[in-house]
Order: structure tokens, then sequence, then C-alpha cells
């Protein structure tokens, strides 16, 4: 989007960036935007179960927290965002987080929009024993102090997030166990 000062704002990142010229970007928070790094992970499984329902599954965002303990709650906030809490080993971690792009049965997006700066999706691919489903998502540390110290266990933390929740999905559509659905 253009803006009469020849500034573009992107929101395809995890935080907002006003950026003036190339070399010239900050975050909606006056970050340096070429100090951030995004970290990022992915994560495939396969699910002997339709599209569609695989979708209205990770679509209910509220059931999240039945499918690991490291998330503690969800909350509805308003209409397609939500308040997320959680801990990232002794440190607690909240952020806000509304959904960009609910296509059933294809895809389904999110970016933060307040404290722990991620965004992700799932991408759904119908195959012959029932859907690929990709869990892809970007996550920025803040300060470069929770960058060092809190790097490693955030890398190992989304990663069990993700494991945790594809594992729960999988395992409520294969098995049947469909309670709370």
């Amino acid at each position: 989007m253009n803006i009469p000062v020849q500034a573009k704002i992107f929101d395809n990142r995890s935080d907002r960036l006003l950026c003036l010229s190339e070399d010239s970007c900050v975050t909606s928070e006056g970050i340096d935007a070429r100090n951030i790094s995004l970290k990022s992970y992915s994560q495939t499984v396969e699910i002997r179960a339709s599209p569609e329902a695989v979708f209205d599954i990770i679509s209910q965002v509220e059931n999240f927290s039945q499918y690991t303990k490291l998330i503690k709650s969800i909350s509805k906030i308003k209409e397609k965002t939500y308040h997320w809490k959680a801990h990232l080993g002794a440190f607690p971690i909240e952020w806000d987080a509304v959904i960009l792009e609910e296509y059933r049965p294809w895809r389904f997006a999110w970016h933060s929009i307040k404290g722990f700066q991620n965004s992700g999706s799932y991408t759904l691919t119908p195959t012959p024993e029932g859907t690929s489903i990709c869990f892809e998502m970007e996550y920025h540390l803040k300060t470069s102090f929770m960058e060092k110290a809190l790097s490693p266990l955030s890398d190992r933390y989304i990663k069990k997030l993700s494991q945790e929740i594809l594992s729960a999905i999988k395992n409520r559509l294969e098995e049947g166990n469909k309670q709370d659905l």
C-alpha cells in the first residue's frame, strides 16, 4: 500500500513494519526491523481424515489448550481475536492473535497483534490416505536479551507445542475420539 510520503506498511510478518525506504524499516513498536531475526519452524503430518474434518478441529482455537499442557488458556476477545497464555519454561508469555485466513478446508492462518510476536498457518492438502497438514510458524522474541537467553528454549517450545497439537488432532481423528468436538 502506498502512502503519500513514500512509506509502505507490511503486514506479512509477525509485526507490522513501516518502511520509508529499503534501508529504513521500523516495527510498530519503533524497533529497527534490520535487527529482527524471525525464527521459523514447520512440521507436516499425515492424518487419516478428510481435510474438512481436520479443518473443523484446527479452526476451534479455544480448544488448543486441551491438546497441550504448554498452553495454559485461550480466550476469545472478539470475533477472530484470541488471548493466549502459556509458559516458556519459567517465563509466562502472553499474546493476542487475530485470524487472518479461514479458507475451509485448505488454510487457516493467524498473526499476533500484541505480546509474543508470531504468525503461522496450517495448510491442508488432500492425499489418497486422508490429509497432509503442514504447520508453519514464524516468531520473534522482543529484546536481544530475551533472544539470547530464551532462543534455545523457545525453539524447543515451538517444536514441542506443534508436535503435541498435531499429535492430539491426529489421535482424535484417527482413533474416532470425537468428544468435545
